[in-house]
């Protein structure tokens, strides 16, 4: 049987950018995007507004040295 899960959890949501794909933070979990950043586990989304914008820079990004493709 399925306990009740907490009222008070709060989902980080974060928009999804060109620079999470070479991201060691960056894993999927069924189907959905997370990056793991400072303790907290934050969904990533896609930006679905008409001019979306990228952000390219984050400030917990860390190079993902297994998806190396110069050996």
């Amino acid at each position: 049987m399925l306990k009740p899960a907490p009222k008070n959890i709060h989902v980080t949501q974060k928009t999804v950018s060109v620079s999470c794909d070479n991201c060691s933070k960056l894993t999927e979990i069924e189907g959905v995007r997370v990056c793991f950043e400072n303790g907290k586990i934050i969904r990533l989304v896609e930006d679905t507004s008409a001019t979306p914008l990228l952000k390219m820079y984050c400030h917990a990004w860390q190079k993902d040295l297994t998806k190396n493709s110069n050996k």
